[in-house]
């Protein structure tokens, strides 16, 4: 009689029996090294961070100009942004509210955020309507 050179067996998958306390440990061990791996990647980019921030940063040639005075600031404003700006004004705030001088209060950088908060609370506030006469 010929053999076959593999016998066909059933595989059958014999499990160890687990036990609570063995799956307590095993929980254990993944949540530290779940949470180790976090904090290792949470100190690696607080570090990358003060890394790149303690770089020079370029100074920018705007700043080592001096400061242009107001009567050259109001030249710099170009006369179709003052009859938009005038436009603008007259159809917010009605035909009685004439804008009799525009400044331009230069680039602020960083506290952008904060000119744009107060505009957004003297906004907020109802406009008076009542004129000053000019004498």
């Amino acid at each position: 009689m010929i053999q076959p050179a593999l016998a066909i067996l059933p595989i059958v998958p014999t499990y160890a029996a687990v036990t609570a306390p063995t799956q307590i440990a095993q929980g254990i061990t993944l949540l530290v090294v779940g949470m180790g791996v976090v904090f290792a990647v949470l100190v690696l980019l607080a570090l990358l961070i003060t890394v790149l921030n303690a770089q020079p940063k370029p100074e920018p040639a705007a700043a080592t100009a001096s400061a242009p005075d107001s009567a050259s600031a109001s030249d710099a404003i170009p006369p179709e942004h003052l009859v938009a700006i005038a436009a603008a004004a007259q159809a917010a705030l009605g035909p009685r509210a004439p804008v009799s001088r525009v400044i331009f209060l230069g680039h602020s950088g960083q506290r952008d955020w904060v000119a744009g908060g107060r505009a957004t609370v003297m906004g907020s506030h109802a406009p008076s309507r009542a004129t000053r006469s000019r004498s």
